[in-house]
């Protein structure tokens, strides 16, 4: 199977994400990501991460404003997500 074949659509993309370029392997950006973000920072530039669902799920300030929010889908059953962003005193109580 060609490299175009193996993505060519979702399903395909799916099957093949572990694949050359896929899941598997080491992301070698992070420190630049780093380096950049703390000269952003360093320059009264906003900038944030691009977190995936561990590091989402694991962030202390998530945990901490009570974000993650556990639910039972119609069709995927139980699912952890995120809650809306905007909270009360009510929320926070």
């Amino acid at each position: 199977m060609g490299a175009e074949a193996a993505f060519a659509d979702n399903a395909s993309r799916v099957r093949n994400r572990d694949g050359p370029g896929g899941a598997d392997r080491v992301d070698h950006r992070r420190p630049a990501v780093r380096a950049l973000a703390g000269a952003a920072d360093a320059n009264d530039i906003p900038c944030g991460p691009i977190n995936d669902y561990a590091q989402v799920f694991g962030d202390p300030q998530v945990l901490a404003r009570g974000m993650v929010v556990e639910t039972n889908h119609p069709a995927l059953g139980h699912i952890r997500t995120l809650g809306s962003p905007i909270k009360n005193e009510r929320d926070t109580a």
